[in-house]
């Protein structure tokens, strides 16, 4: 492994923390410096291991690259030395040789050498004339010589492809020194058949776990290795052959993403064909997305996930919210959050990951570093605070160009400062985010920018996991995050309501609006006196979502006429709640999902960025409306099998709850598509006022009818957004009817993939 130390490129970190590279001026060499690969970086103090092994996140134990020390820099030649090269990619020295399970029993190097040497010395003794040894392949040794095909290597082309057309050969492992020669030598067809017992991974992250191919081997389900396989003897008659009927394979297995943010969906989409878990690829995503999105997802908020664990059928919440700090000092004009989501990833990585954490940071490392396109969701809540956000001169340095104009959708956004913080956390870890150079960095950023980060509550920050909060609805399982998040647990009292005595399925097209009207203005009044205004509950989640309690919040409704809010056993307050918040969702093939929700309490947080670090600052939950309240993922499973039904995870400040469970029982109770029931347009009351709001695509019936029964209706642009997976009859039941969709308000994108 090698470190590179570039004397004269200021780190932004550095400056940050001295004020120049290394503390003074410096030359402009570039020194290699060969880091031994036995070392490994450990977390920065051994309290934060502690702390981390009680929440059941091991130790490292992933290489990483060690930093380079003091001595080593001074011990460094005037001339810089020849570049070093990894060993995998030179020419002088061969690659460590990898024995995959399939091969264990394969010869050893020594072995295979010696018989190849036998084999040239034996050619070298024979007469002149006499023929050359024929060695037979295994698979080819009962057909004639000229019938037998060339063996076809497989590759990203398909078997059948001609072999005028075929793609050069790739070597998909290292191989041992000594057959390096041979192989190289050999002709086409007296080259090894591939081993069809080798697991295939592909995506175009397929370097996280090594060889790549999307493809199913045909023998998975009992079909003709067509690559390997002699030729058929042709029939007796030359009639014509009937052409076979093709059957569609059946779908076994099925693997989505979804999330705010395309780019994001497509390195989630990799992830998983890699190989990597549903976990891996919420990781991944994320990062992206603090990259491409970070006016809802910087490294500087947090937020909560929800992960289904096929292991055991449990259902677990992380809560990683960006917390208020402990104390507010009076140079803080524009108080800031301790930072959740760095520790909140590593965390479900260290439970639920596969692949190495190097590797799921390094596509959001390589957008900061080398730009991207800025992106339309980004580029449009750029829009909406531009003369505030611009008016700092960090944040004016990234997201606008001189003159103070915003940089717009497609124009190169670079994030120097942030890939520098990327590459830390990639190679050390979390533990350097909240006790090492980055939390040292970004403690002095937020001071000059106004805001209140300390180092103790830095270093003393943990993410936690918890029961995630149920609840049984006719025969589903519905389970959300606990407090203080409430968007969900706001869903989940609403379906109750909904459901109960098959209320919504009964009713007509006319009558819905009405009734999800009514139930939407009991659940957010009700929510006023169960959830403070810290964030904790003041009643048991168990009270709040009980049958009693929820049949008795219908008591009074009647479906001809509006329920006067004051007539409710608590009339509804007004509150705001901040709407600003990214979903992303997640699926794999073996049944783990992910559902998260992060944010930074405000778009774009206090519209500050930490110098030296690129991140922009979360908002400190404690102020009116600036909390992680709305926050709403959901799953849901069949009780009785444990199944998993539908995975979502939705935003959009009050209006989250709504759109999700409005979603949720289109989809459940009136069978519709998950694009259908995402798509439809959506209707909402929030308490206080009392004014019913809808899309603009809503029904003139739907408009009538609420307004021939009492309600105000008011057309709005969007009503939240939703990212969710589906599936109908059950992923492990049916993979086959699985969908994945992004609502239509926002610009993300969903994936799903059956095979």
């Amino acid at each position: 492994m090698v470190g590179i130390l570039c004397l004269a490129c200021a780190d932004p970190l550095d400056r940050a923390i001295y004020g120049s590279p290394l503390g003074g001026e410096t030359s402009g060499l570039v020194i290699r410096v060969p880091i031994p690969t036995g070392e490994v970086a450990s977390k920065t103090t051994a309290e934060d291991i502690a702390a981390d092994m009680a929440l059941g996140v091991p130790a490292p134990s992933k290489e990483v690259a060690a930093p380079v020390k003091a001595t080593e820099i001074a011990a460094a030649p005037a001339t810089p030395p020849a570049p070093e090269v990894l060993p995998a990619i030179t020419e002088d020295a061969p690659p460590e040789l990898v024995v995959s399970p399939a091969v264990e029993d394969a010869p050893p190097p020594d072995a295979a050498a010696t018989t190849a040497q036998g084999t040239r010395e034996a050619a070298a003794a024979a007469p002149a004339d006499a023929p050359p040894p024929v060695v037979e392949s295994p698979p080819l040794a009962e057909a004639p010589a000229e019938d037998a095909p060339p063996l076809v290597i497989e590759s990203s082309s398909r078997a059948e492809a001609p072999a005028e057309e075929a793609a050069p050969l790739v070597v998909k492992r290292p191989i041992p020194p000594s057959a390096a020669t041979e192989v190289a030598e050999a002709r086409p067809e007296e080259q090894p058949p591939a081993n069809k017992d080798e697991p295939k991974r592909g995506g175009i992250l397929g370097w996280l776990f090594g060889d790549g191919d999307d493809s199913e081997d045909a023998a998975d389900d009992g079909g003709e290795d067509v690559a390997g396989a002699a030729p058929a003897d042709p029939p007796a008659t030359a009639a014509k052959a009937e052409p076979k009927e093709v059957k569609p394979r059946p779908v076994r297995r099925f693997r989505a993403v979804a999330a705010d943010e395309p780019r994001a969906a497509l390195v989630g989409r990799d992830v998983l064909s890699g190989g990597g878990s549903a976990a891996d690829a919420a990781v991944a995503m994320y990062f992206v997305m603090s990259v491409t999105l970070p006016s809802t997802a910087s490294l500087g908020g947090g937020g909560v996930c929800l992960v289904h664990d096929p292991a055991d059928g449990s259902v677990r919440a992380l809560d990683f919210i960006a917390r208020a700090p402990s104390e507010v000092p009076a140079s803080a004009t524009r108080p800031s959050a301790v930072p959740g989501s760095v520790r909140g990833m590593y965390a479900l990585h260290a439970r639920f990951g596969r692949a190495a954490w190097s590797d799921l940071l390094a596509p959001a490392e390589a957008l900061a570093r080398d730009g991207s396109p800025m992106s339309r969701a980004l580029a449009r809540d750029l829009v909406l605070v531009t003369d505030g956000l611009l008016a700092d001169g960090a944040a004016g340095l990234i997201f606008g160009k001189p003159g103070g104009v915003p940089l717009r959708e497609g124009e190169l956004l670079r994030q120097i400062d942030l890939a520098t913080v990327l590459t830390r956390l990639r190679m050390a870890g979390a533990g350097d985010f909240y006790a090492g150079k980055v939390a040292t960095a970004l403690t002095r950023g937020a001071a000059d920018a106004g805001g209140s980060i300390s180092r103790a509550d830095l270093a003393a920050y943990r993410a936690e996991w918890r029961d995630a909060i149920s609840v049984v609805i006719d025969d589903l399982a519905v389970y959300t995050s606990p407090p203080p998040t409430a968007g969900g647990i706001t869903a989940a009292q609403m379906w109750l309501m909904l459901g109960d005595n098959d209320r919504f399925a009964r009713a007509d097209d006319v009558l819905r609006p009405h009734l999800f009207a009514e139930v939407s203005m009991r659940a957010f009044a009700d929510r006023g006196t169960w959830l403070g205004a810290d964030g904790t509950a003041v009643k048991s989640v168990e009270q709040v979502l009980g049958p009693a309690h929820t049949r008795g919040l219908m008591a009074n409704y009647n479906p001809s006429m509006h329920t006067n809010p004051d007539a409710l056993a608590k009339a509804p307050a007004m509150r705001f709640e901040n709407p600003a918040a990214s979903s992303l969702v997640t699926m794999d093939d073996a049944g783990m999902a992910v559902a998260c929700v992060v944010g930074t309490h405000n778009l774009f947080g206090t519209g500050r960025v930490a110098e030296g670090t690129g991140i922009v600052l979360a908002a400190s939950p404690d102020q009116d409306g600036f909390g992680p309240a709305p926050l709403a993922p959901m799953m849901v499973l069949d009780r009785a099998l444990g199944d998993l039904v539908m995975v979502a995870a939705a935003s959009g400040g009050a209006a989250a709850p709504t759109a999700l469970v409005w979603t949720a029982v289109n989809a459940i109770y009136q069978h519709m598509t998950l694009s259908q029931a995402m798509d439809a347009p959506r209707i909402h009351h929030g308490g206080a006022p009392d004014r019913v709001l809808y899309e603009p695509e809503s029904s003139a019936s739907w408009i009538e009818g609420l307004e021939r029964r009492g309600h105000i209706a008011t057309e709005v642009g969007e009503i939240g957004r939703v990212n969710a997976i589906f599936c109908p009859d059950g992923r492990a039941a049916a993979p086959a009817k699985c969908q994945a969709w992004s609502d239509r308000r926002g610009e993300g994108m969903a994936i799903g993939t059956g095979s």
